[in-house]
């Protein structure tokens, strides 16, 4: 899997078609990426969100709403999800830690969850993974994100995959 967070609202125009094959060549190798959505507060399409294989992701305040400078959109909505952003502590550059928001942070915590889910199914598919991270046959049509749900996602892969599951 692979961790994106690239400043994709202000991206070349000429990057485009490099980064959507790049998403292509990460598809056929099994590669799951998540991405995050921005934080300019736009509403709309989203170029990289274009590859359904994105996973986009919004950042959620304390509260469980969506952080309102999170970049929205249809792709978003339908195949992304909401994690927390609000007030999280971590490094910062050099050596030092700090308080940080925004959707870089909220895709490291569903970055996270995806190889929590991996190392409990290290032989599954990636797009049962996938699957179950976004419990898609749940899914409503809006530009809103619903939450990251974990513990949800590894009991949909129980229920569906109960021999694939490592002994470990």
């Amino acid at each position: 899997m692979i961790n994106l967070s690239v400043g994709i609202a202000a991206g070349s125009p000429r990057a485009i078609p490099e980064m959507l094959d790049a998403c292509s060549r990460a598809r056929a190798a099994g590669t799951l990426l998540v991405a995050a959505s921005g934080n300019q507060a736009r509403l709309g399409p989203v170029w990289l969100f274009a590859d359904d294989w994105v996973i986009p992701v919004a950042a959620s305040l304390a509260d469980g709403s969506i952080d309102l400078r999170s970049n929205l959109g249809p792709g978003i909505g339908r195949r992304g999800l909401s994690a927390p952003a609000a007030g999280i502590r971590g490094a910062l550059a050099p050596d030092k830690a700090g308080i940080m928001g925004g959707s870089s942070v909220a895709t490291a915590f569903v970055t996270g969850a995806l190889a929590l889910l991996r190392s409990f199914y290290p032989r599954l598919p990636a797009p049962h993974l996938r699957e179950a991270l976004l419990l898609e046959p749940r899914r409503a049509r809006s530009i809103v994100p619903p939450p990251l749900d974990a513990a949800a996602s590894l009991a949909w892969l129980e229920a569906r995959h109960p021999m694939e599951r490592s002994a470990a």
